[in-house]
């Protein structure tokens, strides 16, 4: 609940025998009504942060209104303004309902449920051992990283339901603790990522939970991952499916019309709704669970300059096997989607296996067109051809430069380097966050990319790099240079999986003498320049948008 001074919007003309209010005066009204509204989404956004929840309800009282809202990850809606003083029995019979409503009603997520005390105990010891597994005994922070992922008292269980090849549908329980990763947004996918412990198994997994899009022409990540099953260097999925609707009394049918569903979209046009005049479209999503068997850590935790390179040659491997095997596109090639496995005895820490991990956003070379308008990616990493105001088809050259781009940032801000620490911030901003607003068939649109452009026009033939980068990193940046120069300048580029193999290749052609004498752990741990601003957009070709389009 939510009491303000200040309602946070005025509602569209209604009829006079539907609603009255009176009109807000003063000359910091509009100020004062922003930051009612900021306050509010962030209050909202921080509950979904921190709680396994499927939807909200929030009260808005002022001196002598009030409104009810409800939030789920597709957006949120919000009713009339009413004088509760005046008609009270609303306000009432709201409370009423909301006190007599089970948690699942109230919002939460009723598959979640607290881990007994022997099912905590199993989990702690389960994640030490991993932690150990992926860091090595002689890590100065197995502790720390322990916590990263267990907080005593906070461990829940919860079920995974998939469907197995015969035909059955099975219903996996999982243990998880701390996510790894939290939603930055409320209408949004809302990833969460967890290290997890199957409980048939007892292995330390990946758990991928997460609210995809609601689209036929889309396929679900699992789908995705097993066509390319065997396909090096990408997760191998164990179980995957849409979360049931807890309060649907067959919730355990949840494949198809009983998987849970955002609502927003169902009430958009609803007489109650304060402005459904002015909404025009919004993507409804569905609550989906992925458990895959390689649980890491992301690309930024590297040991030095040998895992660095090494983990973004697998990443190639992964990338061109996709592309030549079953011409598939990831599309968003960055530093959040590469993660650093310890598999065996062999590619222990600062030896690592780097993974290509979110395929879920990837296409086929064939189904590109069908999503010709909506550009995806990682705004720092984008290739200059996606950033460009009118796009070629995305091709594996593309997905190579954003690798490229990968390397090139995690050099300057985690190995050494003799620049300042203010000329490094400033080159992130300008190489890596350079973006303006634009206009494309009268519709605002976002480029960006001209810092990475003219370090190739300007350079001709080397990176703008800062000094001191260890010699094997700024040698292979700079070679770099005529490849990226090339797929830029190179019209009509032939998508053709061997021409494109034979342009990217070479350049993550890195055979193992190479690495015989790079340093493994020479990351530098001091004080760091932290990058500012957005980093991580979606963005349709003609306006920005955290979200996919529905239609």
């Amino acid at each position: 609940m939510s009491l303000k001074i200040h309602d946070i919007a005025k509602d569209p003309a209604f009829p006079e025998d539907i609603l009255e209010f009176p009109p807000r005066r003063g000359p910091n009204s509009k100020d004062l009504t922003r930051l009612a509204r900021e306050e509010l989404l962030s209050t909202a956004n921080e509950i979904f942060s921190r709680q396994l929840r499927n939807f909200l309800f929030t009260l808005l009282l002022t001196s002598n209104e009030a409104r009810f809202f409800r939030w789920d990850h597709a957006g949120v809606v919000m009713s009339a303004a009413f004088d509760y003083r005046k008609e009270p029995e609303i306000l009432c019979r709201f409370l009423w309902q909301f006190g007599n409503a089970s948690d699942a009603q109230r919002g939460w997520d009723g598959g979640v449920v607290r881990a007994s005390a022997d099912e905590e105990a199993v989990f702690k010891d389960g994640i030490e051992r991993h932690v150990r597994s992926q860091l090595g005994d002689n890590f100065k922070d197995i502790a720390k990283q322990h916590k990263r992922h267990y907080d005593p008292d906070h461990v829940f269980k919860l079920p995974v339901r998939h469907m197995t090849p015969d035909g059955v549908i099975k219903e996996r329980p999982l243990l998880v603790s701390r996510p790894v990763a939290r939603p930055r947004s409320i209408a949004s996918r809302a990833t969460r990522g967890y290290w997890a412990m199957d409980l048939e198994t007892k292995e330390i997994v990946f758990l991928k939970d997460t609210w995809r899009t609601n689209r036929e022409d889309m396929q679900v990540e699992g789908d995705i991952l097993r066509s390319i099953e065997g396909i090096p260097n990408v997760p191998s999925v164990v179980c995957y499916g849409d979360v049931g609707d807890t309060n649907s009394p067959d919730h355990g049918i949840f494949f198809g019309s009983k998987a849970y569903i955002t609502q927003t979209d169902r009430y958009r046009t609803a007489e109650w709704n304060a402005h459904r005049p002015v909404i025009s479209r919004v993507t409804s999503r569905i609550h989906y669970r992925q458990v895959t068997k390689e649980a890491g850590y992301p690309l930024t935790h590297l040991a030095g300059s040998k895992e660095l390179l090494q983990a973004v040659r697998d990443v190639y491997h992964a990338l061109e096997a996709a592309y030549v095997s079953d011409g598939r596109m990831h599309r968003d090639v960055s530093t959040g989607n590469i993660i650093l496995f310890a598999d065996d005895i062999t590619r222990t820490y600062g030896n690592r296996r780097g993974i290509l991990i979110d395929w879920e956003l990837s296409c086929k070379i064939e189904e590109e067109h069908e999503r010709k308008h909506w550009r995806t990616g990682t705004w720092a990493f984008m290739s200059l051809n996606t950033l460009a105001l009118n796009p070629r088809p995305h091709a594996l050259v593309h997905d190579a430069e954003s690798l490229v781009y990968v390397v090139f940032y995690c050099a300057i801000l985690f190995l050494k380097w003799d620049y300042s620490p203010e000329t490094v911030e400033f080159l992130i901003k300008e190489f890596f966050g350079h973006h303006f607003a634009g206009i494309r068939d009268t519709q605002p649109f976002i480029m960006g990319g001209a810092g990475k452009a003219l370090n190739l026009v300007q350079q001709g033939d080397s990176f703008t790099l800062p000094t001191g980068l260890p010699v094997v990193i700024q040698e292979w940046l700079q070679r770099t240079v005529d490849p990226v120069s090339h797929w830029v300048m190179i019209k009509p580029l032939d998508r053709a999986a061997e021409v494109q193999k034979k342009m990217a290749r070479p350049l993550f052609d890195l055979s193992d003498d190479v690495f015989k004498d790079i340093p493994i752990n020479d990351r530098e741990y001091g004080e760091r320049p932290t990058p500012k601003g957005r980093s991580r957009i979606y963005l349709p070709a003609t306006h920005s948008s955290a979200t996919l389009p529905s239609g």
